[in-house]
């Protein structure tokens, strides 16, 4: 009997590694797979931020780096699932007698290997035949190996998925080098506050600045903001380049530069007053280019038309501006009815005080006319405040504001804003309109 029982032990070791080997390997794909649920939330939470990264060559790595973790995990658990499938689908058909074998299925299987007789004739030399030996080899193998497995074939699957991408990318390589960097320059933060200067931060500029100082989001994002500070830098280089362009050059050239360049030429045009020469088209791409880089904030106030281009208001952009800043408008906006009231607007609420219209009569005739023209009427000067009332009843105000009786005639000065430079033909009939 004790021989028997030593038989039995030895017919059932098999089976014992092999529980013992599937315990362990489900143990620690237990583990594994809790901790894939945990990493795949993680790179799901931080999935904007890697897609806004694939966007410039720059930062395309960090996308690579994110894309690559996912895939790995993601292709995890199906690979590790596959493997035991086989594994354990093999040591069924083995221990239930339909495991192959040299002289044709296992007949009885080890689930008889009570029967002694069984036991001997069948069982024993059945498990310790080299093909069935060697099968069940296989079959701990892959179970065991699917750890390792299933990582390895994330790795390459993360891999082919790259491949893919990159063959992708090379087909649209021109498409995403032109619209990726304005994407991202759209988000750009402005350059870093200096004591005398601090510009405007849009919601989009001070959420990449809170990012920034995030460990991990922040570890991603601070390549990007290097990189746009870099084309800022360029921006104010090639302002310090042109400055002594002149306006008909900056006009000129305007087409025929990068982004960068494009904003300097704008922003130059603005200091030289002379914005107006630029087409409608090209004054609307400016703009939005400037708004790209955070710098904006000027040739809106002068365009204050074209402000819902860039998603502002134009009450805000106009209420805004300061009497300094007034006499940039170019004078052709004035014709816009939506800047024609939101001007009214602003004298009616007191945004805009006799400061702007003093400013306005002594510095920019051509907009002070428009103004006139547009603006003072008498039912909307019973609108205003006392204090713009009153300085429209001075000698000084009368002369630059008062109603006129008969025609108005618009006569601008040879230099400056729009529709500035006229013939002597015109002037002498403005002159003689006057006299009549």
């Amino acid at each position: 009997k004790g021989d028997e029982y030593w038989k039995i032990a030895s017919a059932l070791f098999l089976s014992i590694i092999f529980t013992l080997i599937a315990a362990f390997v489900f143990g620690a794909l237990a583990v594994l797979l809790l901790i894939r649920v945990v990493i795949i939330w993680f790179l799901l939470i931080l999935a904007p931020i890697a897609w806004f990264f694939w966007i410039l060559p720059a930062t395309r790595h960090l996308f690579n780096q994110w894309w690559n973790a996912f895939i790995k995990w993601v292709m995890f658990a199906p690979a590790a699932i596959f493997f035991i499938w086989l594994s354990v689908n093999s040591w069924l058909k083995f221990i239930q007698g339909e495991a192959e074998a040299p002289g044709g299925k296992i007949a009885q299987g080890m689930k008889e290997v009570i029967t002694s007789e069984v036991l001997e004739s069948k069982i024993l030399p059945q498990v310790m035949a080299p093909g069935n030996f060697v099968q069940f080899i296989i079959a701990c193998g892959m179970l065991l190996g699917s750890l390792i497995v299933a990582q390895k074939m994330g790795v390459y699957g993360a891999s082919g998925a790259m491949g893919i991408a990159k063959s992708l990318g090379k087909g649209t390589a021109k498409w995403t080098g032109k619209f990726g960097k304005r994407a991202l320059m759209k988000m750009a933060p402005p350059p870093r506050e200096t004591p005398d200067k601090k510009l405007k931060r849009g919601w989009v500029q001070r959420g990449l600045a809170k990012i920034a100082k995030i460990p991990l989001a922040g570890k991603l994002a601070v390549p990007a903001l290097r990189g746009l500070e870099q084309s800022r830098a360029v921006v104010n280089q090639e302002k310090e380049n042109i400055k002594g362009w002149s306006s008909g050059n900056l006009v000129n050239t305007f087409d025929r530069v990068p982004a960068e360049k494009k904003v300097a030429r704008m922003l130059q045009l603005y200091e030289n007053d002379d914005l107006d020469k630029l087409s409608e088209k090209q004054r609307e791409e400016g703009l939005k280019l400037a708004q790209r880089y955070g710098q904006e904030s000027k040739p809106a106030k002068a365009l204050p038309s074209l402000a819902e281009k860039i998603g502002k208001d134009i009450q805000g952009v106009i209420n805004s501006i300061k009497p300094d800043q007034a006499t940039k408008i170019v004078p052709g906006q004035l014709e816009d009815e939506r800047v024609q009231k939101a001007v009214t607007e602003a004298f009616r609420t007191g945004h805009w005080t006799s400061a702007h219209l003093g400013k306005i009569g002594s510095e920019s005739p051509a907009l002070r006319t428009k103004i006139q023209k547009r603006i003072m009427t008498e039912a909307n000067i019973k609108t205003f405040p006392e204090p713009i009332r009153g300085y429209l009843g001075t000698d000084l105000g009368k002369s630059l504001y008062g109603l006129e009786t008969g025609p108005t005639i618009e006569i601008v000065s040879p230099v400056g804003a729009g529709g500035r430079k006229i013939s002597e033909e015109t002037l002498a009939e403005a002159k003689e309109a006057l006299k009549k």
